[in-house]
């Protein structure tokens, strides 16, 4: 989805996941070591290409907040995977939850 219009954006994502969706506020989080990726993603235009993503598709406005975290590699049980905007959420960024400690 985000690759076709801007490969970059899709590589800073690569080693980003969704955290949680609340309000309309998708939490993004990447490892502490993806610094660069994060601060690319916070820029202005590249925040607009992926909210203007998830519009198109589900005709509804989010934000985004992007956190680092300690690490991605366990599963976060907690976040139920319980409408189609978070399965959709959980394709474009690999397809899994995760938590940091």
């Amino acid at each position: 989805m985000v690759a076709k219009a801007k490969m970059s954006v899709a590589t800073y994502l690569k080693d980003a996941r969704p955290m949680s969706l609340e309000n309309r506020v998708l939490t993004i989080g990447f490892p502490k070591q993806s610094v660069f990726y994060k601060e690319a993603i916070e820029e202005r235009h590249n925040q607009k290409l992926i909210t203007d993503k998830f519009k198109e598709m589900f005709n509804t406005m989010i934000s985004l907040k992007f956190e680092l975290v300690e690490e991605l590699s366990k599963e976060n049980p907690a976040m139920e995977v319980h409408s189609e905007f978070i399965e959709s959420a959980l394709d474009t960024f690999g397809g899994r939850l995760f938590q940091g400690n």
